[in-house]
């Protein structure tokens, strides 16, 4: 038989922890709550012979029970320590990354396996312990990948919102200056882009396009450069592929200026184009 003690001076996480194991699907397991001077105790006990199974599933149960118990007080106390110069507002924002983040099936399959590995040999050796105790001290891993993690919902909260300011100056930049011309065309495809003004004559297209330079610039930087120049009152985006990045960018600093289509003669044209191509 193997035994255990868990001590808190929480009854409400005993009780936590109680309902976790209630969740157990193995038999030759009991276990029952005790308190001993100022502490609650939580005492269970295996009297099977497979010690493999059961350190696994107890390890699972830990795990599910600090995550479910301690985590987002761990999340918390690195925001507020480490990252104290954002605002309320911008530690949301960067909460709802992480969680999502931490929500998508390969980050939840990796922290649950790192925090189990941390239970798992701690289990082996240790049969009487305060769980504050090994919630501080023992899980360090699983503490540094939260850590990580949240520098990585930083980092994208960060570009977020430099996007965001970059597509408000754009926008604003479009809608305050005079219009060079009444209406351009743009011919979006993935392998080519094509300007055209309102008779339908080429402005600028990146078919034969020639980096000489150092830096790397994307046909979109070309692109956007040439309609910038223009600021056309009404811009008609040809594009089969309207959730594109560069396609939800344009909506995004033309707002009602631009039109999308996916049917009219021009898409047709070039899109035979492109076919014989």
């Amino acid at each position: 038989m193997v035994s255990f003690c868990i001590k808190s001076l929480n009854k409400k996480i005993i009780d936590e922890l109680e309902l976790h194991f209630n969740n157990l699907k193995m038999q030759d397991i009991f276990y029952s709550q005790k308190k001993f001077s100022k502490f609650y105790n939580f005492i269970f006990h295996y009297t099977g012979n497979n010690l493999d199974d059961f350190y696994t599933i107890l390890s699972k149960i830990m795990a599910e029970f600090i995550i479910d118990n301690y985590e987002k007080n761990f999340i918390l106390s690195i925001l507020k320590y480490d990252f104290f110069y954002f605002s309320d507002d911008e530690k949301s924002s960067i909460l709802k990354n992480l969680y999502d983040l931490l929500n998508s099936k390969e980050m939840l399959s990796e922290r649950l396996l790192i925090l189990e590995n941390c239970i798992y040999e701690f289990h082996k050796t240790t049969r009487k312990y305060n769980i504050d105790g090994f919630i501080n001290f023992r899980i360090g891993d699983y503490k540094e990948f939260l850590n990580t993690a949240l520098e990585q919902a930083i980092h994208k909260y960060v570009l977020d919102k430099e996007y965001s300011e970059y597509v408000d100056l754009l926008k604003e930049y479009i809608h305050t200056q005079k219009s060079q011309t009444s209406k351009m065309h743009l011919i979006y495809t993935s392998d080519d882009a094509l300007l055209l003004d309102e008779f339908g004559n080429i402005v600028t297209t990146t078919a034969s396009k020639k980096y000489l330079s150092d830096i790397s610039f994307s046909k979109n930087d070309f692109i956007l450069n040439s309609i910038l120049s223009f600021i056309p009152g009404t811009l008609i985006v040809h594009s089969f592929n309207q959730e594109d990045s560069f396609i939800h960018f344009l909506k995004l600093i033309f707002d009602n200026k631009l039109i999308i289509c996916d049917n009219c003669d021009l898409c047709k044209s070039f899109s035979a184009i492109s076919i014989k191509k």
